[in-house]
């Protein structure tokens, strides 16, 4: 009889895994939430645990993220973001940045499988009652073999209406739904990244990215992508690309994650109020973002006003 191997955590160079204990998930290779850095900091990762199950330290890694508040806008940052729809407000690149660190370190990691699966969940995610448990009687021997990336919900309130099997999505099996090719995001089109043309059908639908599994494989071509092209979008929008670039994504049937779970009032301290408030400014001077408004609309007015030169022309 083989001897099973002892389960080794992940470690890469940026990250050393320090949770000891295995996943609580079955056919999931690690688990990561995402704690970003408040006053509050720790009060949400008590109600993460009570929300989901899950304990810091011992179910899942807890991996300090990217804090807004203080992020820079390096000449690093400024060419990442420099196509962002989302410009550089400060919310959108520490939570971008914190999800592409634990891209870059499973893509990296000694030891990690092509289809491995992980857990990447934020810490302020409620999921239903019940969801480890019915995970590892259930959810686990159905999963997909070539599961890529796997949303656990984050469904927008503008999107429920097509969220069902027969619209966006098409049943794989009894508990697990991948994406029909609708017009649904046809119009979201990056020229150069996105694999369809404008306008085209694609199996594209957007998640809010607050639990998802990820394969190695998929993270690895995530970081591939932004390295090439930045973020164009925000990190929600940007794990949409893999939608065209793998046969593998999937949500499951019924969505777990509670979406629009009020935080509770005890986390929304003044301190708190006025940090929510930062993270929706730009790292962008005043002057800066009216020089990048400008430069956006002579983009916009470009083919609009060589267009009319060209009539006016043809009239003369």
């Amino acid at each position: 009889q083989q001897q099973q191997q002892p389960w080794q955590p992940l470690s890469s160079e940026f990250l050393t895994y320090t949770t000891q204990s295995k996943p609580a998930l079955d056919k999931v290779r690690s688990a990561y939430v995402i704690n970003y850095p408040s006053v509050q900091a720790r009060a949400l990762l008590g109600r993460f645990q009570a929300s989901t199950g899950l304990a810091p330290h011992t179910d899942v890694h807890v991996f300090a993220g990217v804090d807004g508040a203080t992020v820079e806008a390096t000449p690093a940052i400024r060419e990442l973001f420099r196509h962002c729809d989302r410009g550089l407000q400060r919310g959108v690149v520490a939570r971008a940045l914190s999800h592409l660190w634990l891209w870059r370190h499973l893509s990296a990691a000694a030891g990690a499988q092509d289809s491995d699966l992980h857990l990447i969940v934020e810490d302020d995610v409620a999921l239903e009652a019940g969801f480890v448990a019915t995970w590892n009687a259930q959810y686990a021997q159905a999963l997909p073999l070539n599961a890529d990336l796997v949303y656990l919900g984050g469904v927008a309130p503008e999107h429920r209406a097509p969220y069902h099997v027969g619209v966006a999505l098409t049943a794989h099996n009894a508990l697990f739904a991948q994406h029909l090719a609708t017009q649904l995001f046809a119009h979201d089109h990056v020229a150069g990244m996105d694999l369809h043309a404008l306008h085209a059908a694609t199996p594209r639908f957007l998640y809010n990215a607050r639990a998802y599994l990820i394969s190695t494989r998929a993270a690895r071509d995530m970081v591939r992508l932004v390295s090439h092209f930045g973020f164009r979008r925000d990190v929600s929008g940007m794990l949409t690309r893999l939608f065209e670039r793998s046969s593998g994504v999937y949500a499951t049937r019924p969505a777990w994650v509670l979406d629009n779970t009020p935080v509770p009032e005890h986390l929304l301290d003044p301190a708190m109020k006025k940090r929510e408030a930062l993270l929706k400014t730009s790292l962008l001077t005043e002057e800066e973002l009216r020089a990048r408004q400008a430069e956006e609309q002579g983009q916009t007015d470009g083919p609009q006003a060589t267009a009319a030169a060209e009539q006016q022309q043809q009239q003369q």
